[in-house]
């Protein structure tokens, strides 16, 4: 794999707000962790990027990890689990991850790791003034989806057909769906989505698209990835997403956040709530550096040949 950019919990310098602690403080802080899937976090730096800031696993810190394995309806027994442990706050990776753990606790502060659409979702009131317990990194799922399409594109000029996997438990597919659906029609592309409940729906899906000749297809990254990357290679599609676990999974692209910005906001947050921060107070933010993923290991497997002026701009390439 070649990296091209670099991806940490760590670094808080990055809104320079963040410094380390003083002093050991006396007491042990407990922060949880609630994902979708293990690859959604990456736990290892979320620990690293806390340790610059003073908190230690086994002298100050306690981190718990709760995965839904990739089965939505798991999300809340989880988020329950971790309510159950009393964590001085909670960080939740996706929209269904930060819902979850809001449904669990009005009261323990939630950082979103990336949520899509929290205000209509209804985990703040206002980017500004958040109102609860719940703040943190927002996700502009949207906005990368629509430049996610025209990379795809650019890779495939002779696209004429664009399908979707959507996750029906999670509703953020809604906006994406609509935003593809924008999109697809200003461009003249027939547009093809698939609500899904389970991993037995994708085959049909696939099948579907396969006979109508679509020539890419959108994952909504909250999905279980490893079968419907598998369905897309056996009927040759291409695959696009706006999170970089989709295209380290095996989607012949991304356009997403900068994995570095987001997890070292994550830390931010979580390092202000531990030091007496209010979620209710601290403004919610969006990203604001971005990353072209190609996979070229997908690419030649798809037989197809990603133009070179593309890959000078893809700020990582998987190969």
């Amino acid at each position: 794999m070649q990296r091209r950019s670099f991806s940490t919990w760590g670094g808080a310098a990055l809104l320079g707000a963040a410094r380390p602690l003083a002093a050991q403080p006396a007491r042990v802080f407990r922060v949880g962790v609630l994902v979708i899937g293990n690859y959604q976090v990456p736990f290892q730096a979320l620990k690293d990027g806390l340790r610059e800031l003073g908190y230690v696993e086994g002298k100050n810190l306690v981190l718990d990890l709760r995965s839904a394995d990739g089965k939505l309806d798991l999300l809340d027994s989880q988020a329950a689990e971790l309510v159950q442990l009393k964590p001085d706050v909670i960080v939740a990776s996706l929209t269904p991850a930060a819902l979850a753990a809001q449904r669990a606790t009005r009261s323990i502060p939630i950082i979103m790791a990336g949520a899509g659409d929290p205000v209509g979702n209804g985990l703040v009131a206002s980017l500004a003034r958040p109102g609860g317990n719940v703040t943190g990194l927002a996700a502009l799922g949207p906005e990368l989806t629509s430049k996610s399409l025209q990379l795809m594109r650019e890779l495939k000029p002779g696209t004429r057909g664009i399908g979707a996997l959507m996750n029906a438990g999670d509703p953020f597919h809604k906006q994406l769906t609509e935003q593809l659906q924008r999109d697809c029609q200003a461009l003249g592309l027939a547009f093809m989505p698939r609500l899904v409940r389970a991993e037995s729906e994708y085959d049909a899906a696939f099948t579907a698209w396969a006979k109508a000749r679509v020539d890419a297809v959108f994952i909504q990254p909250t999905l279980p990835l490893a079968r419907a990357m598998a369905l897309a290679l056996q009927h040759q599609l291409a695959t696009f997403s706006f999170v970089r676990s989709v295209a380290q999974a095996g989607a012949l692209l991304t356009y997403a956040s900068n994995e570095a910005e987001r997890s070292q906001r994550v830390v931010w947050f979580v390092d202000r709530v531990l030091k007496g921060a209010q979620p209710a107070t601290l403004p919610a933010v969006q990203p604001t550096r971005f990353d072209l993923i190609i996979n070229q290991k997908s690419a030649r497997a798809l037989g197809v040949t990603v133009p070179p002026a593309l890959l000078l701009r893809a700020d990582e390439v998987i190969d």
